[in-house]
């Protein structure tokens, strides 16, 4: 499955400081495969410890969480929306600005 792909590419990140998903459906979207998807996803992020999982489709912005546990995940805005967000990615923090144009 995809998930097992993706948790396959998470395996042997001990060199990476900071960890990211880009994925274009958001875990919450009917298109996600279904709940019992997205409670598998959410615990690779956790598990795994992504600081951010990146999505699109919904044309929306926003940072969520799920459930309150720390496993974050973002939703950028579609140029369709004259926005794109900007990720800046320090050693203590990730900053996310939606820009409008």
């Amino acid at each position: 499955s995809v998930l097992s792909w993706v948790e396959d590419q998470l395996i042997d990140t001990s060199e990476y400081s900071r960890l990211f998903i880009t994925a274009h459906c958001p875990p919450t979207d009917n298109m996600f495969f279904g709940e019992n998807y997205v409670t598998r996803y959410k615990n690779i992020l956790i598990d795994y410890v992504v600081d951010l999982s990146i999505h699109g489709h919904w044309h929306s912005f926003g940072i969520y969480d799920f459930y309150g546990d720390g496993s974050s995940y973002l939703t950028c805005g579609a140029t369709m929306n004259r926005s794109f967000c900007l990720v800046d990615v320090s050693d203590e923090s990730i900053e996310v600005e939606e820009v409008k144009f």
